[in-house]
């Protein structure tokens, strides 16, 4: 591979080059993540050895896939919900007198969910409680009571859920 000229080289191999810098990740132009390849390119022709057992093209394709993941990784492409974008569920009532508050305890498993997020967007206090401790397994009136919450707030509370999750307005 060194004997041939880099022109030689990245004309042969443009195509995968394209390919890789087609790769949308934030902060890189199709231009820049090209030049970023060309230098690949070039760093695997100086370091290639044949004997090792690997053709080029597998040497070549390795390191392309290794550059891009890693400026995706760096870019922070990889996260799902950007942090200012996420709305928790607790609303600070654990501050009002709750002995519990989940939310705060730990991450619902549905984080990624962004339907819940919108779902609940609105609704009051009660019906908040009772779909955030229901979220984390506790879907019984006594754990609810147990959790700090009156009978009345979990009535009120069920019953806004349940007109909510048949369609009508919260």
């Amino acid at each position: 591979m060194r004997a041939t000229s880099f022109e030689e080289l990245e004309h042969q191999w443009r195509g995968m080059l394209r390919r890789f810098a087609s790769w949308r990740i934030p902060g890189y132009e199709y231009e820049d993540l090209h030049q970023e390849l060309c230098v690949v390119l070039y760093n695997a022709q100086r370091s290639y050895d044949p004997n090792k057992g690997a053709a080029f093209i597998t040497y070549l394709y390795r390191a392309c896939l290794n550059k891009v993941r890693k400026l995706r990784h760096q870019s922070g492409a990889l996260k799902r919900i950007p942090q200012d974008m996420v709305v928790p569920l607790c609303a600070g009532d654990h501050l009002n007198g709750y002995s519990y508050c989940a939310t705060c305890t730990e991450l619902p498993q549905v984080v990624d969910n962004l339907e819940v997020f919108e779902l609940l967007e609105g609704v009051s206090p009660e019906a908040r409680r009772v779909a955030e401790l229901s979220l984390y397994g506790d879907t019984s009136r006594e754990k609810w009571i147990e959790r700090g919450m009156t009978p009345q707030e979990i009535k009120k509370g069920v019953e806004e859920l349940k007109e909510l999750l048949r369609g009508g307005t919260s």
